[in-house]
């Protein structure tokens, strides 16, 4: 019988996170741990979980900090990916206390800390040893983009299309704009990315991630 989903706050410096653990913890049991993007929640990944668990994986979700039920932090210095890292070690000491290595998904802005945590495993005690695998869905890392800026001999015309892309994160450090769309737009684009399937593809990566347990990686 299948066992219902536990939900739980943990804390994080002065934030509390809104954690779930779709599945209990067990030693033959791989563990992924999957990090929703911008202006999602943890809930965007239920068709992925629904995927995973007969699988046998436990599964965690998580929403990051200022988003669905998770605290807001005091400033906007409580978004350094610093502060992520802390989050995601935060989650990874409560749903695994021994320091079991985990899979790691991200999507979107997801994705973007995810990069950060994996970058830091090498030095950073909390994180060695931790990170089986990452998997990064539509999201960089923010060294690589300022890299890739420094030297884009031979990569122009894509980093131009790119920019284009992701015009939005230029057009939210304006004044103003970035207040008026949280309250008037985001609901609007939320709703048009679900009409969408916006996760379409993770049935894929369900399906990459099942073919990895079979083999036992």
């Amino acid at each position: 019988m299948p066992t219902a989903p536990t939900t739980r706050r943990v804390h994080s410096g002065d934030v509390s996170i809104a954690l779930t653990e779709h599945s209990p913890a067990a030693p033959d049991r791989p563990t992924v741990v999957l990090v929703h993007g911008y202006p999602d929640r943890q809930d965007t990944w239920d068709r992925l979980v629904g995927r995973l668990l007969p699988l046998g994986w436990h599964v965690v979700t998580y929403d990051v900090r200022g988003a669905g039920a998770s605290d807001v932090p005091a400033s906007r210095a409580g978004y350094r990916t610093e502060r992520l890292v802390d989050d995601l070690v935060t989650v990874l000491d409560d749903v695994l206390a021994d320091g079991e290595p985990v899979h790691l998904v991200g999507h979107d802005w997801g994705s973007v800390q995810l990069w950060d945590a994996v970058a830091a495993e090498a030095h950073d005690p909390r994180l060695q040893g931790r990170i089986a695998s990452f998997t990064s869905i539509s999201g960089p890392s923010l060294d690589h983009m300022a890299l890739l800026s420094r030297h884009p001999d031979g990569r122009r015309k894509e980093l131009l299309a790119q920019a284009l892309h992701s015009w939005y994160v230029y057009a939210f450090q304006l004044p103003v704009l970035p207040d008026l769309f949280s309250r008037v737009g985001a609901g609007w684009v939320a709703r048009g990315l679900a009409a969408r399937g916006q996760l379409e593809a993770s049935t894929a990566l369900a399906d990459e991630l099942g073919l990895a347990n079979e083999q036992g990686l």
